[in-house]
This record gives structure tokens, sequence and C-alpha cells, in this order.
């Protein structure tokens, strides 16, 4: 893919394995958009997953993922930029942190993912990997920390199954098991997510609010 985004006719933008980009959304609004190697932080670790193939063992190291945490502590956690009153944090990465089908929770960005998007109130953590559309969210009891999953996978492979007795978890906001896509339009107070269906139908809408 990096290939790819070299080309010059390419959409894909993709300058490095990890890498984040500050977006103005309304005049004193930005949004802080995190891309993450998620197979780093979850290959290159020891031991080893035996979800990581063996092109995947190839491309991690334990040293690269150690380097690619600092980098994610020290992202989050800049402030506002000069004249932004209002940031919006969204982290993107291929593996979910949580989901109710197909691949299952991941416990390696679970121990050390989840604490940092916890930490530094990120607004929402968009993934791949689980060939569905949910939206997960997680409610902190002993705190106000409200952590928002969104997993877009359905692009086109099989779908997978909902994993039993999903629905009656209240983790789960929403559940899909269909081909379709994510939309996101992101105000100065609203960040709005749509699921939406192969045929354009809109499937799902929620709105987070920036307090």
């Amino acid at each position: 893919m990096l290939h790819y985004a070299e080309k010059n006719d390419s959409f894909w933008y993709m300058p490095r394995r990890y890498y984040s980009v500050d977006r103005r959304v309304a005049p004193k609004t930005i949004l802080r958009l995190v891309v993450i190697d998620a197979c780093d932080l979850v290959c290159g670790r020891r031991p080893r997953d035996i979800r990581c193939t063996e092109r995947m063992i190839e491309q991690t190291f334990v040293a690269t993922r150690q380097l690619q945490y600092e980098w994610l502590e020290q992202t989050l956690s800049a402030g506002k930029q000069v004249g932004v009153d209002q940031m919006w944090t969204i982290v993107m990465g291929h593996w979910g942190v949580y989901t109710f089908a197909g691949n299952a929770d991941t416990p390696e960005l679970i121990k050390m993912l989840d604490p940092m998007l916890k930490k530094y109130s990120v607004h929402a953590y968009f993934n791949g990997h689980d060939h569905s559309m949910q939206h997960i969210r997680k409610v902190d009891s002993t705190s106000s920390s409200v952590r928002n999953y969104f997993v877009s996978g359905a692009g086109g492979y099989e779908t997978h199954d909902l994993q039993p007795d999903a629905r009656a978890n209240p983790d789960v906001v929403h559940a899909a098991m269909t081909y379709g896509s994510v939309a996101v339009h992101v105000t100065s107070t609203t960040l709005r997510v749509q699921f939406v269906g192969n045929t354009s139908d809109i499937l799902y809408t929620t709105d987070i609010r920036n307090k």
C-alpha cells in the first residue's frame, strides 16, 4: 500500500506505516486523525500471536512496536494548535480492539492500546478486519469515560456471523452482518457516523458530541 500511495494519480494517502493528520473542519475546530499500524502492535510482541501469519511476522518487531507506542503517546498527548477551540481525535487501525463477530477481541490491544484511548479521551476508534458493521460503546462505571468503537470491514468478502447472545450485551449499540461502508461527517459540535448499505441505503446513524 505504501508503494501504491506513491503513484501520482493515487487517491490513497499513506505516507508511512503509521501517521497523523490534522484537518480543519470549522473555523476553530480540527479533526486529528491518528492512523496506526495495528498489525505491528499485535504481531510485534513476544510470544507471537497465533493469528499472525508468516508474512506479518516478517514485517513486525518488538522494537518497532515499542517505538510506535511511544509515538502514539506523544501524538495523543499533544494539545490543540493555537487558535483552535475544539479538537476531535479519531484513531484508526486494521485490527479491532473489541468485536462481537468473526475474529473476536484482540487482547494485545485491550491491554496496551485501549488504556491510551481512555487516557486521552479519544472520541472514536475505527477498524476493519472483521467482516461486519458494528458500533460498540464501552462505558467506564468508575469514571465518565465513554469510548466508541466502529467496525467497518464488510466491503465485499464473505461476512462474519454475529456471536451468540451478542445483541443482549449492553456494549453492542448496533451490529449488522451485511455488506456496506461507513460515512463520517464532522462539525464543530458533532461527529456523525453512518453505516451505508451496498445499495446506498442508510442502515444506522449515531451522533457523538464534542464536550
